[in-house]
């Protein structure tokens, strides 16, 4: 009897741990599942990003290429970039003729702001000419914009101090400046000793970067190539104020050129009640410096382009002066969008 209930106790045991094993096999195969499950949907999710990037890299290199074919085969405007040709000749319309430069509402506007274009692109195109340009030897613009952000005195001359140290092809240092020996110093890259290549390089010279980090908007407002046109239809908000020198005449010269163009000293002393600066000195049309800004639709960092446009040239009617990142990065594209306001580009090249 005692035999009996030991073997019926092993059964029992055994098929107690046939059980657990069971549960335990079970168990592992309902983990093993899931874990190849998830892998295969983040291998499925990262190759549906990575397929998105390369589609908007590919959109990207087309929308800069429909606008460097545009600004290289269209005319100008006071309103802006042309994006429809002449159906006549433009010598048989005049040059000297004030209509040549009318808008014709196909423009797109080089006063920075935002389109929407082709894969959800973010596109802003600025007139560099009607900029600060840090070429300047006086850089008495330069110092009244730095005054204009707060900055002190004494902060402002030191700025421009190290800017022309940086720039300079020698290395004797100025008054407030700094040479190489000073970067050395600090664990900087030492002065170039030539004119800025891009406005980011603002942030290797010595002082800069605190105040940049400060006020980003700074960068949208100066430029390393010549500048300095007082137009009303592509300048920057913030020196349209600056030359208004009131808030409610800048509200109106702004909300003008949403829509509509300067084309004379005279329209501009129309809403101002006088003539601002010199009539002589005012610039209607666009130059030929131009700055791209594309931010991508996934978010990220935004990229810079500088252009040149060289008709003479012999080997393409353009340059790229420079092309680099933007230090800040955009989380949120779509409200980047909605806080911008963006527009609709006018024409279906861009779309």
């Amino acid at each position: 009897m005692i035999y009996y209930n030991f073997r019926r106790a092993n059964a029992a045991q055994a098929h107690g741990f046939i059980l657990v094993a069971v549960v335990w096999l079970l168990a592992s195969m309902t983990l093993l599942v899931g874990y190849i499950a998830t892998r295969v949907e983040g291998l499925q999710q990262q190759s549906f990003v990575t397929e998105q990037r390369r589609v908007a890299e590919l959109d990207r290199l087309a929308i800069e290429s429909v606008v460097l074919y545009l600004a290289s085969t269209r005319t100008s405007s006071n309103g802006g970039l042309r994006t429809q040709p002449f159906e006549e000749e433009p010598m048989s319309l005049g040059f000297q003729q004030a209509s040549f430069f009318a808008d014709r509402g196909d423009e797109i506007r080089l006063d920075n702001r935002p389109y929407r274009v082709r894969g959800g692109h973010l596109l802003r195109i600025q007139d560099a000419g009607s900029l600060v340009s840090l070429m300047d030897e006086r850089y008495q613009a330069l110092r009244t914009v730095l005054e204009d952000y707060k900055i002190p005195r004494s902060e402002v001359e030191r700025l421009i101090a190290t800017l022309v140290d940086y720039t300079d092809r020698d290395d004797v240092m100025s008054l407030n400046g700094a040479e190489k020996y000073e970067y050395q110093r600090q664990g900087m890259l030492p002065p170039t000793n030539r004119f800025l290549v891009s406005p980011w390089q603002l942030y290797n010279v010595m002082g800069w970067a605190p105040y940049l980090e400060r006020f980003p908007e700074l960068l949208h407002e100066v430029t390393v190539t010549a500048g300095g046109q007082e137009n009303y239809n592509t300048m920057t908000p913030q020196s349209v104020m600056r030359r208004a020198g009131d808030d409610a005449v800048a509200k109106r010269l702004l909300e003008h050129r949403e829509s509509n163009s300067f084309s004379s000293a005279q329209a501009v002393a129309n809403l101002t009640g006088q003539v601002r600066g010199d009539p002589f000195g005012m610039a209607f049309v666009p130059s030929r410096y131009l700055r791209l800004e594309l931010t991508p639709p996934l978010g990220g960092k935004a990229e810079w382009i500088g252009i040149t446009l060289t008709p003479g040239s012999t080997l393409s009617p353009w340059e790229i002066d420079f092309r680099v990142p933007s230090v800040t990065q955009t989380e949120d594209i779509d409200g980047d969008f909605r806080k911008a306001g963006a527009f609709a580009p006018p024409t279906t090249l861009l779309k």
